[in-house]
Parts: C-alpha cells; structure tokens; sequence
C-alpha cells in the first residue's frame, strides 16, 4: 500500500521521515527562479551574464541554464551552489 505525504504521516515513530519545504524555502525558491528567468533573457539579448564578480558567456542554451541556475542559487543560499554562503552566516551567529 502506498502512503501520500501528508503532516500525520510525516513524523513516524518521532522520526522526522523527509523534509517538506518551509514557507521561507518557497521563497528563496521563487526568486531564485526569478533570478534565472533575469539572467536567461539578458543571456539571449547580449550573449554574456554579468554578476558582481564576473562576467560569463556561455556557448549553448543550456550552459546557460547551468550557469544562470549556480548563480541564483549561490545568491539566495539555495543547494550546494548556497551552502558556503550559508554556513559563513551561522558560523558569525555562533561566535556573538
């Protein structure tokens, strides 16, 4: 028998079983994506995709998407592009 998520089944035996996404991570979610769609239309008018530290121009269309996705997701915290970012920030709230 196959069990759908839901909230009574998604602590069993005290043991939280997966990770539902958090109001906070739609969120960073959806401007991340907003991001991407940013990047991707300036990527398509000019070829290249600026950021603060550098500037990349990728070759295909989904070259872009990577890139445009690492990116967003290193500005807002999200995945392994993000995880550096935020483990400095919970390092700086651990030390005051």
């Amino acid at each position: 028998m196959l069990k759908f998520q839901t909230r009574k089944n998604f602590f069993l035996d005290g043991i939280k079983k997966s990770k539902m996404p958090t109001r906070e991570k739609r969120a960073k979610q959806k401007k991340a994506s907003a991001e991407i769609g940013k990047l991707m239309r300036e990527w398509k008018r000019t070829g290249k995709m600026e950021t603060s530290r550098a500037t990349f121009r990728p070759k295909s269309k989904a070259a872009a998407q990577r890139q445009a996705a690492a990116i967003a997701y290193g500005k807002h915290g999200l995945g392994k592009a993000g995880a550096k970012k935020g483990a400095k920030k919970r390092a700086k709230k651990v030390k005051k």
